[in-house]
């Protein structure tokens, strides 16, 4: 009976490490199936209950999984989910609640990941992946200043997602992320966001080497520019 994490699966930001070696307990079980040994992988979502390794979560890890649509399990539904997993016939399963409504924010917004994209319905408003074209369309023809607007505007929207605020007016374009709250993950998660908005891949560094929203807003100008 092997553990381990719903991080493998859907993959999370920052963790990548943690997720492949979760993943490669899953296939471990798989791999012993197919040559006729016992094997069962579970991997678990967060638990409500605190153990040694989600009492270290602080608030905004637990915003971020949250946001991925992630909530936690009771213990009594957990254990049930054991049960069902040992009963079951599957090497390798996932034992974790998700939240429908946040699953549908994150599609709607284009940050779903793949492999959930069964447990939404309907189609997410944001096409995601058509090389930043939609975002660029909008700032084609604008003047200098309605540009900087429109950017900065987007990077507030995503920066208060990652924050988890719902008022994108309050987030300050001068004040430095850092001074905001946001931890290296959460510089991630930002990244990832803008990518997905841009159509390209940006730098890791970009939060530390960008740290502002009009700093950032003033870098995806001139990126998606030299992209034309």
């Amino acid at each position: 009976m092997l553990f381990s994490s719903v991080a493998g699966v859907i993959g999370t930001a920052g963790q990548g490490n943690y997720a492949a070696a979760n993943a490669f307990l899953d296939q471990l079980a798989v791999e012993r199936r197919a040559q006729g040994l016992p094997a069962h992988s579970v991997a678990w979502g967060l638990w409500g209950e605190a153990s040694g390794m989600t009492g270290q979560l602080a608030a905004a890890d637990r915003a971020r999984l949250a946001r991925l649509g992630i909530a936690p399990l009771a213990s009594a539904d957990a254990l049930a989910l054991f049960d069902a997993a040992l009963a079951g016939g599957d090497p390798a399963v996932v034992a974790a609640r998700f939240d429908p409504a946040a699953l549908r924010t994150a599609a709607v917004d284009g940050h779903l990941p793949a492999v959930l994209a069964g447990l939404v319905r309907g189609r997410s408003r944001r096409v995601v992946g058509d090389g930043g074209g939609g975002f660029a369309e909008r700032l084609r023809g604008l003047g200098v200043e309605e540009r900087r607007r429109v950017v900065a505007g987007e990077v507030r929207r995503q920066v208060a997602g990652v924050l988890g605020r719902s008022d994108v007016d309050a987030v300050p374009v001068e004040r430095a992320f850092s001074e905001l709250g946001f931890d290296s993950l959460m510089g991630v998660e930002l990244r990832n966001r803008l990518s997905a908005v841009v159509g390209r891949r940006l730098p890791a560094s970009l939060v530390f080497d960008r740290p502002t929203v009009r700093d950032l807003a003033e870098y995806l100008i001139a990126e998606l520019a030299g992209g034309r």
